[in-house]
């Protein structure tokens, strides 16, 4: 971010909101956040898990974040995060995905 430049920084990160890819779609809503444009973070972090960006423990643990847990919309935005992030584990263990890669529990 732009030392001390709040609206330069939030200008950035729009320009680099014209890609499409929801990891990518994350990180500009974190840096949004981080500015405190909670309303405009929320939006890109919707879109993000929408189309398939949905690692729970980064959402948790990740401090940028920390403007928008207030928000009604971030818990229910939560919640549905933790459902397909659910689906997707199991999705993997049944497809053998840990079998493939050599994963052994407790991961």
């Amino acid at each position: 971010m732009l030392k001390g430049q709040r609206a330069e920084s939030a200008d950035t990160i729009r320009q680099l909101a014209r890609f499409r890819d929801p990891e990518g779609r994350y990180h500009v809503a974190r840096h949004l956040a981080r500015l405190r444009a909670t309303d405009e973070a929320l939006s890109f972090l919707e879109e993000a898990v929408r189309e398939g960006f949905f690692c729970v423990p980064a959402f948790v643990r990740d401090p940028w974040l920390h403007p928008l847990r207030a928000s009604p919309a971030f818990a229910t935005l939560m919640r549905e995060a933790h459902t397909r992030h659910r689906r997707a584990i199991v999705s993997f263990i049944s497809a053998e995905g840990d079998r493939v890669l050599g994963i052994e529990y407790p991961v």
